[in-house]
């Protein structure tokens, strides 16, 4: 049997040590390169070595930056830079940063705006893909899930890209918020099978299993073609896989639809049947049954 990868780690805030002796810290990681993944380690706020490392960890290459220089390096720094001076002008004070890893009802709230400005901090992060100091915070100072940060995350998760959303997403390892992302799929038709296709590449389907289980509970239930097309993704990855996503799946689906007086149940089937993926699928709950 293949044995499958692991999903690439968050490398942020690790630290590594050179010939045991000399720490750096890692606080910049792109996972969008061919190569392997570009990071910057630091000594204190500088960044002074750059590295491509292998999805499991270990280095592919590496040199210091004061020494050497490459394109891949060049633009790393560059786009850190640039995220460094974006944070500067940014209206949020290290009081506010403390404050934000509490709730609402625990969280002092001296700054009146910190909902919004932080909402706005994950939105301009997850449009540039950059690494998230808000997040890292919320990692490293954890304090409660329904953190300021992490209410404004899933308000950011709403309004932005999906697509930038799911890198974003993956990159810090955050796939429990994966869900939300469900409301997106009425009008981006490839999300649901950008999102397969990575977690199948993985031992982690688990996270794919439950962001399915979270869109059969809020899709549209008039939404012939999402359904459809939610569906035979599902048979499909049974297939692929040897899962048995389908029959839970289609049945959470099933239940809503004989609960809403508005939509004719034999009709709704008929029109989800005549995809032949999804036709083969509920057969095969009815046998099952």
């Amino acid at each position: 049997m293949e044995k499958q990868l692991q999903l690439p780690q968050c490398f942020l805030g690790k630290t590594v040590y050179l010939e045991e002796k000399q720490a750096y810290t890692i606080k910049y990681q792109d996972n969008r390169n061919k190569d392997g993944i570009h990071v910057l380690l630091f000594e204190g706020e500088k960044p002074v070595i750059f590295a491509v490392l292998n999805k499991d960890g270990s280095f592919y290459d590496a040199f210091f930056t004061n020494k050497k220089s490459n394109h891949s390096s060049t633009t790393a720094l560059n786009r850190y830079n640039r995220l460094v001076g974006r944070k500067a002008q940014k209206q949020i004070k290290q009081d506010d940063l403390k404050d934000a890893l509490h709730n609402e009802n625990d969280a002092k709230m001296k700054n009146e705006n910190i909902f919004k400005l932080l909402v706005d901090e994950h939105l301009e992060d997850i449009s540039n893909g950059w690494p998230s100091r808000l997040i890292q915070l919320q990692m490293n100072e954890f304090k409660c899930h329904d953190s300021l940060i992490n209410a404004s995350l899933r308000e950011a998760l709403k309004k932005a890209n999906p697509h930038k959303a799911f890198y974003f997403l993956t990159l810090h390892r955050y796939d429990d918020h994966l869900h939300e992302l469900t409301d997106h799929l009425p009008n981006h038709n490839n999300l649901l099978e950008k999102i397969s296709t990575y977690y199948q590449t993985y031992d982690s389907k688990s996270y794919l299993f439950s962001f399915l289980k979270h869109a059969a509970k809020t899709v549209p239930l008039n939404d012939i073609p999402l359904i459809q097309s939610t569906l035979a993704q599902t048979y499909t990855i049974d297939i692929q896989n040897k899962c048995h996503y389908f029959k839970p799946i289609f049945l959470l689906m099933y239940k809503r639809v004989k609960n809403c007086a508005k939509i004719d149940t034999k009709e709704w089937l008929k029109q989800l049947s005549k995809v032949p993926l999804v036709k083969k699928g509920i057969q095969s709950v009815k046998k099952s049954n």
